[in-house]
Parts: structure tokens; C-alpha cells; sequence
């Protein structure tokens, strides 16, 4: 497979989607995207009952325990992609040319 296939093929996933999408709306809102920030074995961490109960207050413990529930399940559904971090910069990289050239 030739670099512009490899190329080609990952500007069809849902993670070029993702950062296309928020490269576009950085750029309306003037803000200067970071795909460093999370790499993937951190998203792979689950928040503690305690964490979420910070991020919002108010919640009764059944639906912290739901979001807790939701977590997991997009958890295990990230882990079976077996995403690696050079693979995500890449992704973005090429996310952020066509981006470049579409202004």
C-alpha cells in the first residue's frame, strides 16, 4: 500500500472526523488545538465515583453510577482499536494540512 493509500484510508476514520471537526471550530473560535493534551492510554482511565461527583455537582448517585456505566462501556469500545500515539499524531497531522489548505 503506498503512502497516499495509507493517507487516504485514515482520512476515512472517525478519529479524522473528530479532529477535522474540532480544528474547524477551533479555528472560528481563534483557539489553538493541542492533540497532545490526552493520549490515547489516558483516555483508556476511568475518572473515580468521587471525580465525577465534582464535575457535576447536583447528580444523585444513581446517575453518577450511570455515567460511570457509560464510562466503561466507551472504555472497553476505545481499548479494542488498539489506538497508539503515533498513530493519533499522524492522524491529526494529516487532519491539520487539509485543514491548512481549505483557508
Amino acid at each position: 500500500m503506498s503512502d497516499t493509500e495509507v493517507d487516504e484510508s485514515l482520512k476515512s476514520t472517525a478519529l479524522y472526523s473528530v479532529f477535522s471537526y474540532q480544528l474547524s471550530r477551533d479555528k472560528d473560535e481563534d483557539v489553538e488545538m493541542k492533540p497532545d493534551e490526552v493520549k490515547p492510554d489516558e483516555a483508556l482511565e476511568l475518572s473515580q465515583p468521587e471525580e465525577l461527583a465534582l464535575r457535576w455537582p447536583g447528580m444523585s448517585p444513581e446517575q453518577l453510577g450511570m455515567i460511570m456505566n457509560d464510562y466503561v462501556q466507551e472504555m472497553d469500545a476505545l481499548g479494542e482499536y488498539d489506538l497508539n500515539e503515533e498513530l493519533v499524531l499522524r492522524v491529526n497531522e494529516l487532519a491539520s494540512q487539509d485543514a491548512a489548505l481549505e483557508q
